[in-house]
């Protein structure tokens, strides 16, 4: 599998490769966290290399080495005089990139499943389980199908209207997706057992003795964070929404006022 997965990255594979490629990672779990992975490390590559172009004299050497290496006998001066600083410019673009995705976290496995979900969602390539805007009605159905409570809070966020929700998988462990509509915005929340989920992210704040983390993966803002025996996972376009939608889980008393101190100082 290994090897028609770089094609299929790479977009090598012709049209009914690759609706083979996909149907067969909608059912096979290992291989869609091979996809992911691989995906990610493309992507952390790309973001890693530079972007500037290279400079003028680089570029004539280069056509120069190419002219000079048509001529098998002049093969030895093109490497002499050419190929060396060629060779050192290509190590150092590979050192600063692999320096680059030392220094960088790996995605946490929650949060990456709740990117990827809520992209598929978007692409409408992952239907809902129960449609319903009814917070009651949604939970009661997950309650049935969980081992851990499915807390929503009934009392409604200002512009937010639930839409439905999924039931997923992550590594045998039953992880509810609920999705979510504000104004042309869609954001998705992900909830499961905290127990063995690993959260982390760029920016930390702490909010009722609750570590909050903020990211951006694959052009998504992402807001994790783990309480009382359940981690959670907001995914949108703005961090902003994500924030506000935290009232689904913290609407009342303190936890609300707390967190409209947070938008007020721009955490």
């Amino acid at each position: 599998m290994g090897r028609i997965m770089h094609a299929y990255l790479d977009g090598e594979l012709s049209a009914r490769e690759i609706v083979e490629i996909q149907t067969h990672l909608d059912r096979c779990p290992d291989c869609a966290l091979l996809y992911r992975n691989e995906k990610l490390f493309l992507d952390l590559l790309k973001e890693s290399l530079p972007s500037s172009l290279a400079p003028g004299h680089l570029k004539q050497k280069v056509k120069k080495a190419l002219k000079i290496s048509t001529a098998a006998g002049r093969a030895r001066s093109v490497f002499r005089f050419v190929g060396v600083p060629v060779l050192a410019v290509t190590v150092l673009v590979l050192l600063v990139a692999g320096i680059s995705l030392m220094q960088r976290k790996p995605v946490p496995d929650l949060v990456n499943l709740a990117v990827d979900t809520h992209q598929e969602y978007l692409n409408q390539n992952v239907p809902l389980d129960i449609k319903s805007h009814d917070p009651i009605q949604v939970g009661s159905w997950f309650e049935k199908r969980t081992d851990f409570p499915v807390l929503i809070d009934h009392d409604p966020v200002k512009n937010l209207t639930l839409v439905g929700g999924r039931l997923i998988e992550m590594q045998g462990k039953k992880v509810v997706f609920l999705a979510y509509e504000m104004g042309k915005h869609r954001l998705s929340l992900v909830m499961t057992a905290s127990q063995g989920i690993n959260l982390f992210g760029a920016r930390e704040f702490t909010l009722q003795k609750a570590r909050f983390y903020q990211s951006t993966y694959h052009g998504y803002k992402t807001l994790s964070w783990a309480q009382e025996g359940m981690a959670y996972v907001f995914v949108s376009d703005q961090q902003e929404i994500n924030k506000k939608a935290c009232l689904i889980c913290h609407g009342h008393g303190k936890d609300q006022k707390a967190i409209k101190g947070l938008f007020e100082k721009g955490i």
